[in-house]
Parts: C-alpha cells; structure tokens; sequence
C-alpha cells in the first residue's frame, strides 16, 4: 500500500494512476493495470481517512475521461449525483473499457452492490 504526505500528492497519484491504468488497460498489460489500481485505491482511502473525500468532487470535471471515471466510481458509492451523470455520459459512448467499466459501476450501483 502506497503512503501519502498531503492531500495533494494524494490527488495526483489518482490523476497521474488513473491515467497509467487506463493505458496499461489498452495495451493488455494488466499487471501495470493491477498496480496502478492499488495507487488509486490507496489515494482513495487515504483522502477519506483525513475526511476528505470531498476533494475527489474536483476531478469530476478534469480534462482526462479516465480520471473522471475512477473518480466518479468511488464517489457514486456516497450517491453522488454528479458522480452519476459522469458515468452515464461515459457508458453512452462507445469507449472500449472505460464505457463497460461504467456500465457496470451503474449496474452495481442500482442493485445496491457497491458499499
């Protein structure tokens, strides 16, 4: 598990993650993927351990569709609206990977799954 010294480097590790994975992803190099979701998932719990998981809500609107959509699949699980409309637009387009991830964080979504 990766460790953070602030709020901030906590918050590019997702950006600068999100956006590896998303790569890795494309080529088939998932052990690349896999790493790079535990970064995700560190920063992630990291933010809501200081109690603020709210500072994901600003990389809902980044330039990089694969920021907004790991972002946006960890704030839908507070029943963030936005975090909602996100994934939809995304599983609207025919994006391979990011369309069917979101797809199937809506799905989980709807069925109570994801805690």
């Amino acid at each position: 598990m990766k460790t953070f010294n602030n709020l901030d480097e906590a918050v590019n590790s997702i950006i600068e993650s999100s956006q590896k994975h998303a790569k890795a992803t494309q080529t088939g190099d998932y052990k690349t993927a896999n790493l790079n979701y535990a970064v995700i998932n560190s920063a992630v719990t990291y933010l809501k351990e200081k109690g603020e998981i709210e500072k994901l809500k600003e990389l809902l609107a980044y330039n990089d569709l694969s920021v907004k959509l790991w972002v946006a699949s960890y704030l839908i699980k507070q029943n963030d609206q936005k975090a909602a409309a996100v994934l939809e637009e995304i599983s609207a387009q025919s994006i391979r990977h990011h369309s069917f991830h979101a797809r199937m964080v809506l799905q989980d979504w709807r069925k109570g799954k994801l805690f």
